[in-house]
């Protein structure tokens, strides 16, 4: 954020976290109001399954991957000219975390171009892609800041709290997911509340990243 706020585009950081709420808010009411969904808190796929909130899902979070792939192009760039001397170490590095984001952005936009609803095993795979790449990106990016860049120990420090939580919701959404039961959509988390509510709090954890 810092960095394209310096060089006048840090409407772009901002455009994908507003892309991505405002997409799953959005579907979130329209699914509510065309009763495609019955949960109180449904997971964001089952919200962007049905016409017209589909649509929307479909376009909001592409839109939201142009703008992440736009952010992770600057800041490979950004990491690569700011090292002045570059061990092997530095450049296998920011090559992983421009990789990582790319594949977060690929998989984000699977993920919403084919609804659980009528391909659920490509929009799990994308999602799959999506949330890993997306954890190993933050922390790829973490390890440069801390140990090659010498950014500030707030900003550091921010970005390991980021990494750790990410990696915590995105480890819980993929355990609590496979062994909760329940319809793809309407995902009723009765017997298995436990695991129903902690998967969706870590969909949600893991939405906006």
């Amino acid at each position: 954020m810092g960095l394209c706020y310096s060089i006048g585009l840090a409407w772009l950081p901002i455009s994908v976290s507003l892309s991505l709420c405002i997409t799953q808010l959005t579907c979130y009411y329209v699914s509510k109001s065309s009763a495609h969904v019955v949960t109180e808190l449904p997971t964001i796929s089952a919200t962007g399954s049905f016409p017209p909130e589909s649509c929307i899902f479909s376009l909001g979070i592409t839109l939201a991957a142009a703008f992440a792939v736009a952010c992770v192009y600057i800041w490979h760039v950004y990491a690569d000219q700011l090292m002045k001397k570059k061990t092997k170490l530095f450049k296998i590095l920011v090559y992983v975390g421009t990789l990582t984001g790319l594949l977060s952005s690929i998989g984000l936009s699977v993920t919403a171009c084919f609804q659980v609803s009528n391909v659920s095993i490509v929009h799990y795979i994308g999602a799959g892609v999506a949330f890993t790449g997306a954890v190993g990106y933050m922390i790829v990016v973490t390890i440069i800041s801390c140990v090659y860049l010498k950014h500030p120990p707030l900003l550091c420090g921010l970005r390991l709290l980021l990494s750790v939580c990410g990696t915590i919701a995105a480890v819980s959404f993929l355990i609590c997911r496979i062994i909760g039961r329940g319809d793809e959509v309407d995902w009723i988390p009765d017997p298995s509340w436990f695991e129903a509510f902690t998967a969706l709090d870590a969909d949600k954890i893991c939405g906006p990243k």
